[in-house]
């Protein structure tokens, strides 16, 4: 027989240098893992810290552009403020100029042997009160005032002898009313229709 071989010392050996490596390759594996934890923890709290800035930047930009809102609003409201108090500002200007014409026109289609002595306005309508020298006097204005292009259906509401012998016996008070019609309004009106 042979004389035994004691094998125990050389595997407890080999059994130590594999725990050894497994310790040392587990310790690699566990501080590997650390460094990739670590390192997508890292990457990951930069990117929440850049998105952080960017929303932080992004509620900074929201709130100057609310605040220019609030300032274009008070602009607004200014401008429509003033447009509103300028609106009654330009309807007098033009119905000046309508009055002038108005007043031009009557004077024009006022025939000789008459006078007005009260004309007024309501609405678009135009009252006008005089005395003429007779009857014939009164038609002729009236045909006067459908003929010109401010003055439209001339209706005759009173006619009566004058109180006041102006023009002589045949004096007639009178009170006509006429629709009142802008001429640059009506050109303007047959123009959009043409087109």
């Amino acid at each position: 027989m042979m004389p035994g071989v004691n094998l125990l010392p050389w595997r407890q050996r080999r059994r130590q240098r594999r725990r050894n490596v497994f310790a040392g390759q587990l310790l690699a594996t566990t501080l590997s893992a650390a460094a990739l934890i670590g390192t997508a923890e890292f990457v990951l709290q930069d990117r929440i810290d850049g998105r952080k800035q960017s929303q932080l930047a992004a509620r900074e930009q929201i709130g100057r552009l609310d605040q220019r809102i609030a300032e274009l609003d008070v602009q607004r409201r200014s401008h429509d403020d003033l447009a509103a108090r300028s609106l009654p500002l330009r309807r007098l200007w033009r119905q000046r100029a309508a009055a002038v014409g108005i007043l031009n026109a009557l004077a024009r289609e006022l025939v000789a042997g008459a006078h007005y002595t009260e004309v007024s306005k309501h609405g678009d309508v135009l009252s006008i009160q005089g005395i003429a020298a007779g009857n014939d006097r009164v038609s002729q204005l009236m045909g006067n005032l459908d003929g010109s292009p401010w003055f439209d259906e001339p209706q005759l509401k009173r006619i009566g002898s004058a109180p006041e012998a102006i023009y002589g016996s045949r004096s007639a008070a009178f009170e006509i009313a006429v629709a009142v019609t802008n001429p640059n309004q009506q050109e303007a009106a047959r123009g959009a229709a043409t087109q």
